[in-house]
């Protein structure tokens, strides 16, 4: 039978909940119509059901061993020939090592797309990195921070193959979603007399939650009605709970796990990341989509998605006394919240939407076709 789409196999690390999952999700649902989309992964996740109600074909690739089992590429390879799509897109570091190699031999154009900043994929990775990434036919960063660094650790691909393509949320099914699944602060054991800073992520070491938690102490010190509200699910769960309980905050902070993001934004009052380095953070896009002011750490002061002071705040990484102080301005000024809230919320919908990341991955998808028909020709 012969196909009148285009076929595009999207290749993930795994499809647990977190932002480059959900960037694939929004991708492959956008696109459905225009492209025949299958989605092959190596971790199991709850997003696999967002796909199936989708329409999505999904397929498996487990090996019994590490993550560097070669066996995961040659399992690849199979399915790919089975496939035959005509462009194999990959997100996160497994999945771009191995869909490159797979698509070299096969004579797939692949495109690779980094989440994060790759100084933090380590020696080992970044090595296998450098050698592999030059067969890919592009290489997406979803942010400026994150291709400037690309462009430094694989300094050797060459410059015309790197590309930005800014993440994007779909603002009016986020907010659907929100109503549909309505919680109350009541629900959670919040009262409307809390003030609550609110995050979403990985329980992960990369997301310095443990900073986080040790500011938070200090600033129930001076506000004991303030409650911290954590949304996400990772293997640091145990342990955050554990510096909470012995800060003696632990009722103060509330771990949600596993459930969807969107129900929980309406109940902040401020959120907030402490990761050192983010690529462009979903959950930071969401939260601003809901108006809400945001208090960011960075390595640096400059930010792809923040102006400091105008839509949301910037504190440098580690800086505890800082982001203290910075939260507690917002605590203290309801004008300043609604100031920054509604600037949050216009950044959004004009420069971070689903339909901005579409039509940019749509530019990418066509001018890969058009190189891949003239090497044919």
């Amino acid at each position: 039978m012969k196909h009148t789409k285009p076929i595009v196999l999207h290749v993930i690390s795994s499809l647990k909940i977190g932002g480059a999952e959900k960037v694939l999700c929004d991708l492959v649902r956008t696109l459905k119509d225009e492209y025949e989309n299958h989605v092959a992964y190596f971790h199991d996740g709850p997003l696999i059901e967002l796909l199936h109600k989708s329409g999505i074909r999904t397929h498996c690739i487990k090996s019994n061993f590490c993550q560097y089992n070669p066996i995961l590429i040659f399992k690849l390879f199979f399915y790919v020939r089975r496939v035959r799509p005509d462009i194999i897109h990959s997100s996160l570091w497994l999945a771009n090592t191995a869909s490159v190699i797979v698509g070299k031999v096969l004579k797939v154009p692949t495109i690779l797309t980094w989440h994060n900043n790759l100084d933090q994929n380590g020696f080992f990775r970044n090595m296998l990195s450098r050698i592999t990434s030059r067969l890919a036919s592009c290489i997406v960063s979803v942010s400026d921070e994150v291709d400037c660094g690309a462009r430094k650790i694989l300094r050797f691909v060459p410059q015309e193959k790197f590309e930005v393509v800014k993440n994007g949320v779909d603002v009016e099914q986020l907010h659907k979603e929100s109503q549909e699944k309505k919680i109350q602060r009541k629900d959670v054991g919040l009262s409307e007399d809390h003030f609550v800073l609110g995050s979403v992520g990985r329980f992960e070491i990369v997301k310095n939650y443990s900073f986080m938690i040790l500011a938070f102490a200090d600033l129930v010190k001076k506000n004991p009605r303030i409650r911290l509200v954590l949304v996400g699910v990772g293997t640091q769960e145990h342990k955050l709970r554990g510096l909470a309980k012995s800060c003696g905050i632990g009722e103060k902070v509330l771990f949600v796990v596993g459930k969807p993001s969107s129900s929980y934004f309406p109940l902040f009052d401020c959120f907030t990341l402490t990761s050192t380095k983010e690529g462009i953070s979903i959950a930071l896009l969401e939260a601003m989509s809901f108006g809400l002011v945001s208090v960011v750490t960075n390595s640096v002061t400059t930010h792809d998605v923040i102006s400091n002071g105008e839509n949301g705040i910037i504190v440098l990484a580690e800086d505890k006394r800082s982001y203290v102080c910075a939260v507690e301005s917002v605590i203290e000024s309801e004008a300043l919240r609604a100031k920054i809230g509604r600037q949050a919320q216009k950044t959004i919908i004009n420069n971070f939407c689903l339909g901005s990341m579409v039509r940019e991955y749509k530019k990418i998808y066509n001018k890969v076709l058009d190189d891949k028909k003239l090497c044919c020709m």
